[in-house]
């Protein structure tokens, strides 16, 4: 997995000379890299065999019983194709310090990932058996950092101080999951319920879900709207929630499940404070994330 990185100190040109007596430093930098990830345990090249007597028993001798021999039976597939998933990262960056006290950077970056090692489903017809991973998806990330700081003396330098502050933005795409254009990914079991979904053209993962315009009021609103869940529905009572049509087929069913959020901020940012004064020190950090929704767990003990 290759890697290099480029790096121009301007300020160590002569063209630069008019700003030495308050531009310290002022660095341009490009970088590339590979790196892989193999993350898919040890035996994902083979197919396993597992015994179990749940599973797999057989009455040998023919006998119509509840009781038999214990033999193997297929666990999971292998895969002996499989290859290391690789993400090819650039970023351009600029480094400043001015007066030798304000200091800030700024990284743009990308970085694709390609051969995501993904499970793949598999037919139903194939059993208990586990599908392997397969190099099949592609994914994007790209971004923006942002980092100011500052730092300075005052009262003959026995109060020292320093902020400094990042923020960041990254969007998330995944441009392919599998060779099927209709497959997705969903998200892991939490509390009975499942709260994500990820597919081609969606971040990894988004909230999924029915989308809820209000609550019923009166008998007659829950009447005259689409009947949920199913023709003969009977769950539209006042106090219920209200759920969009979002198929706009005149009834409330699994078709309307949509997505409704995403858990991706769309900026995070920090705040670092210290503080000296004749030997006492005060530090602080500030952290904040906006932009992304979450799910409230509370609800679901």
């Amino acid at each position: 997995f290759p890697a290099f990185s480029l790096g121009w100190e301007l300020t160590e040109e002569n063209f630069m000379d008019s700003t030495s007596d308050w531009l310290d430093q002022f660095k341009l930098r490009l970088g590339y890299g590979e790196t892989g990830n193999d993350r898919i345990g040890n035996y994902n090249s083979y197919t396993n065999y597992n015994i179990d007597y749940f599973h797999s028993f057989y009455p040998i001798t023919g006998d119509n019983v509840t009781t038999g021999t214990t033999g193997f039976y297929m666990s999971a597939l292998g895969n002996p194709n499989v290859k290391w998933e690789t993400t090819k990262t650039t970023n351009f960056g600029i480094d400043a310090i001015i007066n030798r006290k304000l200091n800030f950077s700024v990284d743009i970056w990308n970085r694709k990932t390609s051969d995501m090692l993904y499970p793949k489903q598999i037919p139903l017809v194939d059993g208990r058996v586990s599908a392997p991973s397969i190099n099949i998806g592609e994914m994007n990330n790209k971004g923006i950092d942002f980092e100011l700081g500052y730092n300075g003396r005052s009262f003959n330098n026995e109060l020292q101080y320093n902020f400094n502050l990042n923020l960041s933005h990254y969007k998330n795409e995944i441009v392919k999951l599998s060779d099927v254009a209709s497959e997705f990914l969903t998200g892991d079991d939490h509390r009975e319920m499942v709260y994500t979904r990820a597919e081609k053209g969606t971040s990894f993962p988004e909230f999924y879900g029915y989308v809820v315009e209000g609550i019923f009021q009166t008998e007659e609103e829950a009447a005259a709207h689409p009947p949920a869940f199913g023709p003969n529905g009977t769950y539209n009572k006042p106090g219920h929630y209200k759920y969009k049509d979002v198929d706009n087929n005149g009834v409330i069913d699994s078709n309307d499940r949509t997505y409704i959020g995403s858990p991706h901020p769309d900026l995070t940012g920090g705040l670092n404070i210290d503080l000296s004064y004749k030997g006492v020190s005060l530090s602080t950090y500030l952290y904040f994330s906006y932009g992304n929704d979450m799910i409230n767990y509370v609800r679901r003990w």
